[in-house]
């Protein structure tokens, strides 16, 4: 199914691997040699829960999750970029009826995904990827990528496109790890910029 072809620029790219600061100090403090590694080791061991538990949260919208869904939108994208909420709506309508519609929410609104199962070939696309600010750089949009990406592959995909801006040199480098290829350049694909074609190809299934 295809929901909406003329709306199509599958953006999928808000997810940029931002880093936390490391802890400040004051200046009185006497620290030992061992103490800021301590603190930054458990720093990521703190990251590491918040990411297992969002991991852990990562399900199937709801109707009710509109209002969540359209928040995390224009958090993260602006202009032309944003999709609109009766654009949301129709996906979010179209995920409850249809199995080949893909949508998935992290936590109350931390981020969702959006893919589906199109062409005459079925390959998979990913529509939308995007996470709220204050939770990138959590490993979050890599989950939603592969959980999307997994559900995709399960419905039949030999292989999954998406379409991310050229200049956005942080989502590229998390699809490229992902396991996703450029594979064709899109000039002036989007009103303000131009963009690229990414795919990622599955091994076909072993004997037995």
């Amino acid at each position: 199914m295809n929901v909406c072809e003329s709306s199509r620029r599958s953006r999928a790219g808000i997810e940029a691997t931002v880093t936390s600061s490391p802890p400040r100090f004051s200046s009185g403090w006497r620290k030992s040699c061992d103490t800021l590694p301590q603190s930054l080791q458990r720093q990521q061991e703190l990251k590491k829960d918040l990411r297992h538990s969002f991991n852990a949260a990562i399900r199937p919208v709801r109707s009710q999750d509109l209002d969540a869904i359209e928040k995390i939108e224009n958090d993260g994208y602006t202009g032309v970029d944003r999709y609109p909420r009766e654009l949301l709506e129709g996906y979010l309508e179209a995920s409850r009826e249809n199995p080949d519609v893909v949508m998935l929410i992290a936590g109350d609104s931390a981020g969702y995904v959006l893919g589906e199962i199109t062409g005459d070939d079925r390959h998979g696309e990913i529509i939308d990827l995007a996470v709220m600010k204050q939770h990138r750089g959590q490993g979050l949009g890599r989950d939603l990528l592969e959980r999307v990406s997994t559900s995709l592959r399960d419905l039949g995909a030999a292989e999954i496109l998406l379409y991310v801006r050229t200049d956005n040199a942080a989502a590229i480098h998390l699809y490229e790890t992902a396991g996703f290829e450029k594979t064709k350049d899109m000039p002036g694909y989007y009103q303000d910029g131009d963009g690229m074609q990414m795919t990622k190809r599955f091994k076909p299934a072993g004997p037995g």
